[in-house]
């Protein structure tokens, strides 16, 4: 009796760690390119189809949506898909996305396998306020009134999900800012008030 020691399967090297297993959970930042090879674990029978799927797929992209192993070069190269994580301004708590490989085949061994990896994308944004200047020159004449003024600006450093309002108080009873509130939102968060 000769057992055999093969076993079908998929098999996939990434940058961050050396081999995916199944379950494997990733992380990645925001804006990243993620390049996976793959591979089949021995030779099919028959041609295998990898499907690239998971519930973040309306967060992430991959340049291809199948790859296709044939018996005759099933093990001549690995097959490069790259996941295209997109990026926005706002910032979030990390996100996990599930990576969804499917293969199909006639091949009974290589028919329905499902590979799954967890990618935890951390967010590059930080919610921050940006003031234009750090000091301001203000003259005062000597009974408390307000000689002069000066100038300053501020903007968001990433997207609200909604309105925002800075309200800003002066230290003393003896001058005032205007205006004393101003308020922000997705369309005007990075543009000087």
């Amino acid at each position: 009796i000769i057992s055999d020691d093969d076993r079908a399967g998929i098999y996939i090297e990434g940058p961050v760690v050396s081999r995916f297993e199944k379950n494997t959970s990733v992380s990645v930042t925001e804006n990243q390119v993620l390049e996976l090879d793959i591979k089949l674990t021995c030779q099919p029978r028959d041609n295998v189809t990898l499907y690239f799927g998971g519930n973040g797929s309306s967060y992430f992209t991959t340049n291809e949506s199948t790859l296709h192993f044939t018996p005759l070069r099933w093990a001549l190269q690995a097959q490069a898909v790259k996941l295209y994580f997109g990026n926005d301004a706002i910032q979030r708590y990390p996100r996990v996305y599930k990576l969804d490989i499917h293969a199909n085949s006639s091949d009974p061994f290589f028919s329905d396998i499902l590979f799954s990896a967890y990618i935890s994308e951390e967010d590059d944004d930080l919610a921050n306020v940006i003031i234009s200047r750090s000091s301001l020159t203000v003259a005062v004449n000597t009974i408390g009134g307000s000689m002069y003024g000066d100038i300053f600006s501020l903007k968001l450093n990433s997207e609200p999900l909604g309105e925002v309002t800075i309200s800003v108080h002066p230290e003393t009873n003896y001058s005032y800012i205007s205006p004393a509130s101003v308020g922000f939102n997705g369309g005007n968060y990075a543009t000087e008030v």
